[in-house]
């Protein structure tokens, strides 16, 4: 679809859903010039704002602030707010009902996240938050030279069923942008979507980061050449990605890769600036670390969300379940919002070994990085804890001497970590998804979730 008849769709949209988005953009665009101080009052401001609300009009939180002895004029600087009880999924789901304002001419709608743990988390929000979100994601796109309604390549997970698939080409249509399903990324459908990219010539490509990565591999592979697609930025989500893979992906679509990290129940969190800085949207969400059951050895924080624009259903001091480091330093983009650092996916997700000493799987990775070129290079990789003393190692690899790789990578790990877990590596074809469409890089015997939830749509 022409990109100017698509804003006029998406302007329709957004008008029968009475989302202010436009208005909003226009408001925090300025913001992202502002100086940290600046930033900091803002954040304290509209967090006050939302603590107010919450406690006048929410069952759960005036419960658990009064619980606590908490009342939102103590909250008088962001070091104040440390003290408050801290959001699970688990707490979500027993106090579903309880959790949004009880107005019942607020316009809500249902978001769900993909259930990669066999237990999808939902949340209503209602239709000033999602503009906020959206306004907060047109922003950070435009960093990169993307307008609303830029012709999208999407590589994403696919509804199963057949009204589902209608409704969900339906939307692509309209947001002007085509799919490619994740659950389909072999050969004969990878020619299918060149055929199809090209007819469509989007301007730039969105998906999950290893689905795009395959299919980056593809392209690579046939010697597809895309220069004259003139794509602006690959944006990757919803998975881990490695700098290897980026430059691989960039090589093959021809542009800069830009990573983005979210989650479903509140948008984009932070995203790469072109210098390649990955910045916390501060203005419109107050992102924390801690020290999740006093592990001081893990290397990094558990994070932690909050809205500071959700009067219907905000989320307060919400434990996303990712661990990272949050530091401000300064970007020579001129941005003064956070740097998020290392994130290293679940919180609860490490190595185990049988003494109860606990690594972090992507000491995999390093260990990869040091097998020599000349054995082929290892293209991705899955870690899965198979039982108390046991590790399964899965690799997609070209190489012509696999036996040597498997020997080396077991002489390092013994030489790291000793032999009190016993390491089996497999080649394969193809890494397993999840339901979502994901492809998890770790999955542990407490549970099989994955990296970085994304943006269900």
């Amino acid at each position: 679809m022409n990109q100017y008849i698509s804003k006029i769709v998406l302007d329709s949209i957004y008008f029968i859903r009475r989302e202010n988005v436009w208005d909003i953009l226009s408001m925090i665009n300025p913001a992202q010039w502002l100086d940290r101080h600046s930033l900091e009052s803002a954040q304290l401001h509209n967090l006050q704002k939302v603590l107010s609300f919450a406690f006048n009009h929410i069952p759960y939180y005036r419960k658990i602030m009064e619980e606590s002895h908490l009342h939102p004029e103590d909250i008088r600087s962001l070091k104040d707010f440390s003290g408050f009880p801290i959001l699970t999924k688990e707490t979500v789901r027993a106090n579903w009902s309880i959790l949004h304002c009880g107005d019942q001419n607020v316009r809500s709608s249902l978001r769900q996240t993909s259930g990669s743990t066999g237990d999808p988390l939902k949340i209503l929000k209602d239709r000033n938050t999602t503009a906020w979100m959206d306004a907060a994601m047109y922003r950070s796109y435009a960093w990169h030279g993307l307008a609303p309604a830029a012709r999208q390549l999407r590589i994403w997970g696919s509804e199963i069923g057949a009204v589902g698939k209608v409704r969900q080409h339906l939307r692509d249509i309209l947001l002007n942008r085509v799919r490619f399903s994740a659950f389909d990324l072999e050969k004969g459908k990878f020619i299918k979507f060149i055929g199809k990219m090209k007819r469509f010539e989007p301007c730039f490509v969105y998906g999950y980061a290893q689905s795009i990565y395959e299919f980056a591999n593809f392209i690579l592979r046939e010697r597809v050449d895309l220069g004259h697609l003139n794509f602006k930025v690959v944006i990757v989500t919803g998975e881990m990605i490695f700098e290897w893979q980026k430059r691989v992906i960039s090589q093959a679509f021809k542009c800069p890769v830009v990573n983005e990290y979210g989650c479903t129940e509140a948008g984009i969190i932070a995203i790469e600036c072109p210098l390649g800085n990955m910045h916390v949207l501060s203005d419109v969400l107050l992102v924390e670390t801690f020290q999740g059951n006093g592990r001081k050895d893990l290397g990094n924080d558990e994070l932690l969300i909050t809205e500071l624009n959700n009067y219907f259903s905000p989320l307060i001091r919400y434990k996303v379940g990712d661990r990272a480091r949050i530091v401000q330093e300064p970007c020579p983009c001129g941005r003064a919002f956070p740097v998020r650092k290392s994130l290293k996916g679940r919180s609860d997700d490490f190595i185990v070994f049988p003494s109860g000493r606990k690594v972090d799987p992507y000491v995999v990775e390093y260990i990869i990085k040091n097998i020599p070129a000349r054995l082929g290079a290892v293209d991705q990789f899955m870690i899965v804890q198979t039982s108390e003393s046991a590790l399964g190692i899965k690799l997609i690899s070209n190489s012509s001497n696999p036996e040597k790789i498997k020997e080396m990578i077991k002489q390092m790990w013994v030489r790291s970590y000793g032999s009190e877990l016993s390491v089996d590596i497999q080649f394969v074809i193809a890494l397993p998804k999840d339901p979502s469409g994901k492809i998890s890089c770790f999955k542990s015997l407490k549970s099989e979730n994955s990296f970085a939830g994304a943006r269900i749509a």
